[in-house]
Order: structure tokens, then C-alpha cells, then sequence
């Protein structure tokens, strides 16, 4: 065996396949991949030979490679060569394709770089997955961590990941499998978000890029750099690592004071006296007359800041809609253009309420869909060319989780739709002087686009297009409003270059236990993002260390107020000791 190791860490390579036989823990004495196996297999694979082009299963589910590949490459290793602190391995994978593999020590972690090379007089395609750690060996009932939006605790094995940029699935570019203080940490390096998906398959742990890459004759691809952590302690050092490194790259836009002393986060509909909202006619906020009455809202609730949908002109048609209901409503609650409606008073009428409520000490977010648009809205009359800014599927269509309701779906990588939502933002920020805006249903898609009038570089960019868009959402909010608040619907890490706040709803009745064992991935990753959890109730949203979001339990958030003293900063800055 072929060892680079310091006095923390030991890895090991098979001398004559270069496969990765060994992840060792000097502190804890522990063994991170199998000892019952010679293992034969890279740190990385390699698909190739593709009889079809990569396709999602569905809009949002990434596709298996071995459904569109022929040929796993199996690597024959070709030299190994090792300094005090780096060990560099070269493979033969194919005729015209070698590896180049360098690992760096330091410490308790370990740098990965990976580079492709096509020496040959032929493109070569293929699809990498990298790392990969295909024996991890852990007992099973040690623990992983699940990058479900705010991210939480499950039993390992339990959290199958997924494609990165939906926040259901992956969150963020990390994560970290650990048994009694034995911690098998890793984060990706990748400035770029690019399209990755992040899978845990038992006892496998694999970094898959897609779609496939064509490598020219004399071409190298280099892959982002991975870091993985072999250490004793807690999966909060991987998430603090990550979050050095996240830092180190980019400058992340603060927050108002006040947002920091938000306990209580609710969300409300408007809705008019006479004209319900609500199939069962129960509203979600007390009926109305005029905007100017909203601060009962803030009286009969113990909440410091209300997000308020049911704003936008379509929410005040005389007739409910006729088949369908949406998200419990029978009216729309977005409709593509968020102008004011006039059965409330209108803009005047809706910014005196906000003045009002400023004088109560309150803060008010309005809600922006950031994906859907009903088939009826204006925006498609008054902007006929706005039918064009649809998410285009591989068949053409533009089915979606919303299609049944009478909604069509909006790419977020259509520049013209990224321009109109920036400017709709800025403006309901100018004409109501509210304190945000929340972006509904970002990020919880990684939807490709085959829409040819977007001439996107790929269908697969989603990251970069949601990056474009909350650019574009928050220079033209700030240029207003310099302390506004802006937030997405749920967390992923890319989203913090531009928000201050998302919200979480992961809820599995099967795995509170586990996540209740501590508190979320993203109060360590981000103290400074605001994240109010909306399920799971205020027990649990308290064992997350997480702001209350719409399910208020005054007597609990009393309590909550009481302990502000010597919690708040715990609590509402995510300083939380090992």
C-alpha cells in the first residue's frame, strides 16, 4: 500500500490498481472504508460510450448515467509519485484518456484535485463522478447529515442526497458521515455551483457532474477541488470549514439589525371581508376592509414580521377559480404582474398600512412568485412575447408540479423574465415602503430548459441562472431600499451571494428524532442567515435553533422573549459551541 499521511491522517492507495484502500482517523483510531475488501476502485469513475443524450427523470430528478452510458472505465494505475505532504497518482483509463489525482495534506484535511486528459486524436465523452468513496464503513446506526434546505441530522444511510440546487435534495456543496465523535467530513471547492448531484448510496459516497463533457483532442478537464476531513469531534467542523472557504470567496451581503431580533416570522394572506380566499372559508388572516387595517394582524399575533401574499389584482376576482384549488385557496394568489389591488385602496392604501405598522415596531415582507404564473393573468396579454419565457421540457411541453392547477412555469434562466421580476420587486418596494421582498419557489428547482428562444449555453445551468436572476432581484431591490430584506423560498448555499433569508419546511415524521439530536447545518454554515422553519411546530423549530416561521404558540414564544437575555445571540445569530 502506497500511504501520504501526517500525524492526524493516513490515506492509502493499492500499489498496482491506484484504487483508495484506506481513510484512517489517528486521533479516534478510526478506519473509514471497508478492511474486508481489496478495494480496486479510484477515488473518481468515469462513464462513457453514450447511446443517448443525459435527460432528468423528470423535471427535477437527475438521471442514472449507466441508463444513457455503455462503459464504465476501470483505471489501471500508471505511476505514483509523493512529496512531504502531496501525493500525486496517474491512470490509464483508456487508450487516449489518463487521470492525474493529487492529494494534499493538511492537518485534518485532505486537498483532491482531479484532471482529465484526452491524449488521443479522437473527442472523447464522458460523465466524472468525483470523489467517490465506495466502501465506507460505518455501523449502522451512526449518523449523517441531511442537506435538506436548513439541513439537520439523520441516521446514515437514511438521506439518498440528490442534485444540487434543489434544496429538497442537496442544499449545499457538503456533508459528513460520523459515529461517536469519528467524523468523515467533505466539501466541494466549486465557486461556479456547477451541476453536480451528491449521492449516498450505501456504502458508497459519489460527487456526480453532469451532463456528460466532450473532450477535444489534447483537452484536459479539471475537475473542482474536493476536501475531505478525517477528524474527531463534530459535523459542525466540516460545516465551519465550508463556510471559511465560502467566505473567502465571495462578499455576502448583510443583514438590518432588526432582522436579528425577528423571534416570530408569519406568514398572511390578504383578504377582503366578503370575498374569501379559502376553500373551507377559514382565511389565514383576519378579513379586511382596507389595507390600512393590517396592523390587527400584528394585535392578534405575537409575530414581529408577516410576509403577505394575496396583494396582486388577480386575488380580488369576483369569482373563485373554477375548478381548481392552489395551495389551499380559491382565488389566485399571484399573478405574474403583483399590481396592487383596488378593492383594498390600492398602493396609497397599502402604504399607509406598512407606515402603520412601522409605528407599531413591526416589520411587513411582501411575496413574489418566482415561478408560476396563472393561464389567465394580463401578463400574457399585455406582454405577448412573455409566452416565450416558459420552462421548455425535452418534449416541448411545460408540464410541471403546477400544471393541473391552471399555472404555467417560468425559467428562471429567461432574461426577460429575470428582468421583469427585478423590476417588479423594486417597484412593490418603492410604492408600499415595505421592509422585503421573499422570492416563492426559489430554490427548490434544478429544472433543465430546452426553450431555444433562451439560447442557454446548456440545459443543465440552472445554478448560474438562479445566481443571474437574485443579481438582478437584488441590485435593483437595494437601489431602492439599501437595508432591504430579501429572501427565497428555500436555502441553498449560492443563495446567500444575494439573500439574507429563506425558509425551511423539511418535515419527516420518521426522522424528528434524529434531527432533534442538533440543531440546523445552516446556524453553523451561515449564523447570519435568517431562517424561520414553518413545520415541525415550535418544540423542534427551538431544538434546530430556529426562529419560529407561521405556526406560533404564543405561550412558548413568551418564553422565547423571556430567555432573549442570555439566548438571543445563540438564537438569533447561530453562535453555537461544539
Amino acid at each position: 500500500m502506497i500511504t501520504l499521511e501526517n500525524e492526524r491522517i493516513s490515506i492509502g492507495f493499492d500499489a498496482n490498481s491506484g484504487g483508495l484502500t484506506r481513510l484512517f482517523c489517528k486521533n479516534t483510531q478510526t478506519e473509514f472504508l471497508s478492511r474486508d475488501r481489496v478495494s480496486t476502485a479510484a477515488p473518481f469513475l468515469i462513464w462513457t460510450d453514450f447511446h443517448a443524450d443525459y435527460r432528468f427523470r423528470d423535471h427535477v430528478r437527475p438521471g442514472n448515467p449507466d441508463d444513457f452510458a455503455d462503459t464504465r472505465l476501470t483505471p489501471r494505475c500508471a505511476s505514483f509519485h509523493r512529496t512531504a505532504d502531496t501525493l500525486t497518482v496517474v491512470y490509464r483509463l483508456s487508450a487516449s484518456l489518463t487521470a492525474r489525482a493529487e492529494i494534499t495534506l493538511d492537518g485534518i484535511r485532505s486537498r483532491w484535485k482531479l484532471a482529465l486528459a484526452n491524449q488521443g486524436d479522437a473527442p472523447v465523452s464522458l460523465l466524472p463522478a468525483f470523489p467517490c468513496l465506495d466502501a465506507v464503513t460505518l455501523p449502522d446506526d451512526a449518523r449523517m447529515l441531511g442537506v435538506n434546505q436548513a439541513g439537520a441530522v439523520d441516521r446514515i444511510w437514511h438521506y439518498p442526497g440528490g442534485v444540487y440546487g434543489n434544496a429538497a435534495d442537496q442544499s449545499a456543496q457538503l456533508g459528513c458521515l460520523f459515529d461517536h465523535g469519528a467524523c468523515l467530513g467533505f466539501y466541494i471547492e466549486d465557486p461556479d455551483f456547477s451541476a453536480k448531484e451528491i449521492r449516498y448510496e450505501k456504502p458508497a459516497v459519489q460527487i456526480r457532474y453532469f451532463p456528460q463533457k466532450l473532450l477535444a483532442p489534447g483537452e484536459t478537464l479539471t475537475l473542482p477541488p474536493a476536501v475531505l476531513l478525517l477528524y474527531q469531534g463534530s459535523w459542525k467542523q466540516t460545516a465551519l470549514a465550508y463556510g471559511e472557504w465560502f467566505r473567502s470567496q465571495f462578499a455576502l451581503p448583510t443583514a438590518p439589525e432588526w432582522l436579528r431580533k425577528v423571534d416570530v416570522y408569519r406568514g398572511m394572506w390578504f383578504e377582503k371581508n366578503g370575498k374569501p380566499n379559502s376553500a373551507d372559508g377559514i382565511p389565514l388572516g383576519a378579513p379586511l376592509n382596507h389595507f390600512t387595517e393590517m396592523t390587527r394582524h400584528f394585535e392578534e399575533t405575537n409575530a414581529d414580521l408577516i410576509e403577505y401574499a394575496f396583494f396582486c389584482s388577480l386575488s380580488a376576482a369576483d369569482t373563485p377559480l373554477w375548478e381548481t384549488n392552489c395551495c389551499g385557496s380559491t382565488r389566485r394568489h399571484t399573478d405574474g404582474l403583483n399590481e396592487i389591488r383596488a378593492d383594498l385602496g390600492g398602493v396609497s392604501a397599502l402604504k399607509e398600512g406598512v407606515r402603520r405598522v412601522h409605528e407599531m415596531g413591526k416589520k411587513v415582507m411582501l411575496y413574489v412568485e418566482g415561478l408560476i404564473v396563472p393561464e389567465e393573468s394580463e401578463l400574457f396579454r399585455r406582454i405577448p412575447q412573455a409566452a416565450d419565457w416558459l420552462y421548455m421540457n425535452p418534449d416541448g411541453s411545460n408540464d410541471g408540479p403546477y400544471t393541473d392547477n391552471g399555472f404555467r412555469h417560468m425559467c428562471c434562466g429567461c432574461p426577460e423574465w429575470q428582468d421583469h421580476l427585478a423590476a417588479t420587486c423594486a417597484r412593490l418596494i418603492s410604492e408600499t415602503g415595505a421592509d422585503g421582498v421573499r422570492l416563492d419557489s426559489f430554490s427548490f428547482y434544478h429544472w433543465p430548459c430546452y426553450h431555444p428562444a433562451h439560447h442557454h449555453a446548456s440545459p443543465f445551468d440552472c445554478n448560474q441562472w438562479m445566481l443571474q436572476l437574485l443579481q438582478k432581484v437584488s441590485s435593483a431591490v437595494r437601489r431602492v431600499h439599501p437595508d432591504a430584506v430579501l429572501a427565497t423560498e428555500a436555502a441553498t448555499d449560492f443563495d446567500r451571494l444575494y439573500m439574507n433569508m429563506a425558509l425551511d419546511q423539511y418535515l419527516d415524521p420518521n426522522r424528528i428524532a434524529y434531527g432533534a439530536e442538533d440543531c440546523s447545518v445552516f446556524r453553523v454554515l451561515f449564523p447570519e442567515y435568517y431562517i424561520p422553519r414553518i413545520n415541525g411546530g415550535p418544540v423542534f423549530e427551538s431544538l434546530l435553533l430556529m426562529p419560529d416561521g407561521c405556526r406560533d404558540m404564543p405561550p412558548l414564544s413568551g418564553k422565547w422573549r423571556a430567555a432573549r437575555k442570555w439566548l438571543g445571540e445563540i438564537y438569533t445569530v447561530g453562535r453555537v459551541s461544539e
